[in-house]
């Protein structure tokens, strides 16, 4: 069965210290992103353990030519870097590559729980994609923010999805053992009037509030 490998980005391609030419990077100091050039040939090259938490992760997971592989990636100039350097080193080897960005997940605490639903709701999108098309699902949860990781194991659980990560100081990879939790059915059965009405059409927030103050329980999904 082919795979639909889901890999969350972080920015260790760029901050890992060695001698990669632009080691020293630092996005706090305003030092100008390297030339994308530079850093494809070093790529090719490098240690895949050392170059990157992507690499050294997807690098023992055995990749095929019928494997799709997409780079989730923070809404940030660098995030979107390394991914992009990602994606053009692993398109010769895999069937296809894609680049998902995820809006507002980033450095500002004001916007990073909207940019963690929209995480899942990415992930999700992509699992069923590839479901229609009889492919298998595996979350690459090494890179990107730690919040993402959690995220993603969880919905590894919940969607019976494995998920695969490795510590730098690792030399195996570790699969995460799926944990017993399902979806409370129940729950989507009391508020199905709700579920219903905020599909139809956008809701303004003032006609959402009047629900959200009979149905407390159902504020967290909003």
């Amino acid at each position: 069965m082919s795979r639909q490998i889901l890999c969350t980005v972080g920015t260790s391609l760029l901050t890992n210290r060695d001698d990669r030419p632009w080691s020293g990077w630092n996005p706090r100091g305003g030092t100008p992103l390297p030339d994308p050039e530079v850093v494809d040939s070093w790529l090719k090259a490098a240690d895949a353990a050392a170059a990157s938490a992507e690499t050294n992760t997807l690098a023992r997971l055995d990749l095929a030519e019928t494997d799709t592989l997409v780079f989730l990636h923070s809404d940030t100039p660098e995030g979107r870097f390394c991914a992009e350097r990602l994606q053009a080193f692993y398109a010769p080897t895999v069937r296809e590559t894609f680049l998902e960005r995820i809006g507002k997940l980033g450095y500002g605490a004001a916007h990073f729980t909207s940019g963690l639903k929209a995480l899942v709701d990415a992930a999700i999108r992509r699992v069923h994609q590839a479901r229609q098309r009889g492919m298998q699902t595996i979350f690459c949860a090494t890179g990107g923010f730690k919040a993402e990781i959690a995220f993603l194991n969880l919905m590894g659980a919940l969607l019976e999805i494995e998920v695969v990560y490795i510590h730098e100081l690792h030399r195996e990879l570790v699969r995460l053992p799926r944990l017993p939790l399902t979806w409370d059915a129940e729950f989507v059965a009391r508020h199905a009037d709700f579920f219903r009405w905020i599909d139809e059409e956008p809701r303004k927030s003032i006609q959402v509030e009047s629900w959200l103050n009979n149905r407390p329980e159902l504020r967290p999904l909003v």
